[in-house]
């Protein structure tokens, strides 16, 4: 079955890593570098998996993934970042997003963050995993 991911990035970097990595030809990879015309594909396409460029929305990424859901529930979400702060990878996972991988790891991991998002767990650190758990705990 054909996987829809949506690639939403300010350069084409990610999807010419993700096509090198990707080697299942059945995928189907649509990329926008606009945030607006990409919320408005999003309606239109419903990706099974939305790989999100932090840099497209840097400080509002997380109000960004929660539009993003409701132009597609169904969806899962990883972000893409450079290095981003625990905080801001945390805050990424509350508004929703299933997942973080690093710029440097895309090519290595992305397969792998794909399959396994998909089958409804998410791709994050341990050290993550443990930051989320401390920060629900507190609820």
């Amino acid at each position: 079955m054909a996987i829809k991911i949506l690639v939403i990035e300010k350069k084409r970097q990610t999807e010419d890593l993700i096509k090198q990595a990707n080697t299942k030809i059945n995928d189907q990879i649509f990329t926008h570098h606009d945030e607006i015309v990409a919320l408005h594909y999003t309606t239109e396409l419903q990706p099974d998996m939305i790989l999100l460029d932090y840099q497209v929305s840097v400080q509002n990424t997380s109000d960004f993934i929660h539009f993003l859901f409701q132009k597609s529930p169904a969806s899962k979400i990883v972000v893409l970042g450079n290095k981003l702060s625990q905080e801001q990878i945390l805050n990424c996972l509350l508004a929703g997003a299933n997942g973080y991988l690093e710029n440097r790891s895309i090519e290595q991991y992305i397969n792998k963050a794909i399959q396994v998002v998909l089958t409804g767990e998410i791709w994050i650190t341990r050290k993550m995993t443990a930051v989320l758990l401390e920060r629900l705990r507190k609820l």
